[in-house]
């Protein structure tokens, strides 16, 4: 199950993509995963992605600003490789962060505060993906 929150803004402006923003999170849902190494152990926590959006080469250049680890950036960074190129820019290149929330069982709604020093880039809903524990 993947549930969108919404954040805040850096002041680059928002691409669109065509179809909307809710066509992306709809390749998202499609295609994460909660990596089954992670699921079994139980891992839960937040993964922070920045990547470019170039408007002739789409997605480039991602990177893991905070990984959980058993595999979930590393789902992220799958995932975004595969996102088709239908961005519509606004700015010249733009940077984004996407913040994946990954949790075992009930989803709790709502962002707590980080202090994490994210670099600049427009920051975007956060994905949750959650999971049963294995039985």
């Amino acid at each position: 199950m993947l549930v969108f929150i919404p954040l805040m803004d850096f002041g680059q402006k928002m691409p669109d993509y065509q179809g909307g923003m809710d066509e992306f999170y709809k390749f998202m849902q499609l295609h994460l995963k909660y990596p089954s190494n992670a699921r079994n152990r139980g891992t839960e926590g937040r993964v922070y992605v920045s990547f470019e959006i170039d408007s002739l080469k789409g997605i480039q250049n991602i990177t893991t600003i905070q990984n959980i680890s058993d595999k979930c950036a590393e789902e992220v960074v799958r995932v975004l490789g595969k996102v088709p190129n239908k961005w519509i820019l606004k700015d010249k290149l733009v940077t984004f962060i996407l913040p994946v929330s990954f949790r075992m069982g009930t989803i709790k709604m709502g962002l707590s505060g980080t202090d994490l020093g994210l670099p600049r880039g427009k920051l975007l809903d956060e994905i949750i993906v959650s999971a049963q524990a294995p039985r």
